[in-house]
Formats: structure tokens, C-alpha cells, sequence
């Protein structure tokens, strides 16, 4: 019963949270749109053509920091195959219920020969890392930002020294066995566990994510206007990674809605709600165009690997 309550109570958390942002950005657009005919829009095709190349750059840096990970626990399949299998399971992402990512995964690296204990445990990892690394890149930019307020500051590097308490790995490893159980799986033992060494190297790795993904919306921005130079640059990756960090709030597939609207309000003091709106949602286009076109050419590799290994052995 408590448990229960429990996940209302997170449930009704995550749906306020994304009921304010999606309200807020509605309103913002609202007050915009009378605007749009006296200033019509035009996409500049080219920085959108780059911010299609810099998102690229985010995918792959999480597939070989994953790869990483695996081989780290023991595996040592192809790593091509695998970071092929890796791509085809991100489309997973778009389907509702946030459990199909991991079934693509496993299914196609079980081909590969991975075996299906250790995928798991390098995809909860992985994504906990993921998330560590933008929380500080995050709380970093709102730190330097923050500067005139001290109370939000004070807020702010609260949360860092938490997230690096959970980062340690008898409390990491703790809530990862508590998922595994969940998934009824078996427990990560404590000879088997990634030391603080390993994790921190995982999460430094995961830093140029954000860098190719501030790269991508500055790039998605400068296709919607001229106006913005490369100075403004400096807050960007700490708002593309609030806005993957908003993402969970989202009950929608992919993070859609909390992301933009997280990239939305940091873009805003920049160039304004009606461009940082539409940046957003070129570089959302950018995101599925991406995690399409990697996924398809995942699925060819992994298809071909897999005949390779079965002819192989017969």
C-alpha cells in the first residue's frame, strides 16, 4: 500500500510538472503567434543539415561509453555488431511503456553473443551515468548563471553533492540490484561491481554528449535565426542537458513535450519564446531523423553479423 501511494505521489509529480512547462510554453507561444506574419520564419537548411551531423555525435558517444561498459563486466563480443545492436534498440525509445528499448537490446545482442545478465547490467548503468554526468554539466551552467541568487544557488550545489552520493557505488549499487530484482534478475555481486574508478571514467566519457548536443541546438537555433553567435554558446549544453534531465517528467515516448519545454525557458532570455520554441523542435526533428537513420543501418549490421556467425558455424 505504501509502495503504492508512493508511486502516486511521483506520478502526480511528474504530470504537474509537465502540465507547468507545457502551460507555460503554450502561453509563451500564445502571446508570440500574433507576431508570425509580420515576421515570417525561414530555415536556414544548412545549420539544420549540422544539427542533424552534432546530434549524431551524442548517439555514438553513448554507444561506445556503453560498449565500454559492457566490455568492462567481461564481454568481449565485436564491438561493431554491438554498437550496432545499441543504435537499432534507441528507436525502442518512441514506444509507450519505456521497457521496449531494453527488449530490442537484448534481443539483438543475445545474437551477437552478449549475454542478456551483463546488457542488462550495462544498460542500467549506463543510463545512470548518462544522467549523473548531465545532472553536473546542468547544475553547473545554472551555477554559473545563478549568480544573483544565492538561495537558488544554494539549491543547486545541494543537489550536485546528492546526485555524488548516489553516485557511489555501495549506494548506486544498492538501487541497481533493487531494478534488477524488480526485473527479476539476479543481483550484481560485490566482485562483479564497477569500482568508483571505472564509474567516474564512464561518466567523464558520457561529457562530450553534451557538448555535441549544445552544438546541435545552437545549430538548430542558428537555422531559425542569424541572431545568435557563438558567445551565447556557453549556456547551451547546460540547457540541452536540463532539457534530456526534463525529459523524464514526460509520460510521453522519447521525453517529448518536458524536453522542449526545458530547452524552451533556457533558450528564451536568448532569442526569445517563439524561436527557442521552434529550435527545440528542429532539433527534436533532428533527434528522430538520427535515431532513425542509425537504427535502420543497426538492424542491417546486426542482421549481417549474425548470418556471418551462423555460417560460421554450420
Amino acid at each position: 500500500m505504501q509502495l503504492r501511494n508512493s508511486k502516486l505521489v511521483v506520478t502526480t509529480l511528474k504530470l504537474a510538472i509537465l502540465l507547468a512547462l507545457l502551460g507555460y510554453v503554450g502561453w509563451k507561444l500564445r502571446e508570440a503567434w500574433s507576431t508570425v506574419s509580420h515576421d515570417p520564419i525561414r530555415i536556414d537548411w544548412f545549420f539544420a543539415g549540422l544539427s542533424v551531423v552534432f546530434f549524431a555525435g551524442t548517439m555514438l558517444t553513448s554507444a561506445l561509453t556503453w560498449r565500454w561498459l559492457a566490455w568492462r563486466m567481461g564481454d568481449r563480443s565485436e564491438t561493431v555488431p554491438l554498437l550496432g545492436a545499441y543504435c537499432f534498440s534507441q528507436m525502442g525509445k518512441y514506444v509507450p511503456g519505456k521497457v521496449m528499448l531494453l527488449l530490442m537490446r537484448l534481443e539483438r545482442t543475445k545474437r551477437m553473443g552478449m549475454d542478456g545478465q551483463v546488457c542488462v547490467v550495462a544498460t542500467l548503468v549506463e543510463n545512470a551515468m548518462y544522467m549523473v554526468s548531465g545532472g553536473l554539466v546542468a547544475a553547473v551552467t545554472l551555477v554559473i548563471f545563478l549568480r544573483g541568487r544565492p538561495m537558488l544557488m544554494v539549491g543547486v550545489i545541494g543537489g550536485m553533492v546528492v546526485l555524488l552520493l548516489a553516485f557511489h557505488p555501495k549506494i548506486f549499487y544498492w538501487a541497481v540490484n533493487k531494478g534488477l530484482k524488480k526485473m527479476k534478475r539476479a543481483e550484481v555481486a560485490e566482485g562483479n561491481r564497477l569500482g568508483i574508478g571505472q564509474l567516474l571514467a564512464a561518466v567523464a566519457m558520457f561529457m562530450p554528449v553534451w557538448f555535441f548536443g549544445g552544438v546541435s541546438l545552437w545549430c538548430a537555433t542558428r537555422a531559425i535565426t542569424p541572431g545568435i553567435e557563438w558567445r551565447e554558446f556557453a549556456s547551451i549544453p547546460g540547457g540541452y542537458a536540463l532539457g534530456v534531465t526534463g525529459g523524464m517528467a514526460s509520460f510521453l515516448p522519447g521525453g517529448i513535450g518536458a524536453n522542449e519545454g526545458v530547452k524552451t525557458l533556457m533558450l528564451e532570455p536568448v532569442v526569445g519564446v517563439k524561436i527557442a520554441a521552434l529550435a527545440a523542435g528542429v532539433q527534436r526533428l533532428a533527434q528522430i531523423i538520427v535515431e532513425l537513420a542509425l537504427g535502420l543501418i543497426g538492424g542491417v549490421i546486426t542482421r549481417c553479423a549474425f548470418r556471418q556467425r551462423h555460417c560460421g558455424r554450420d
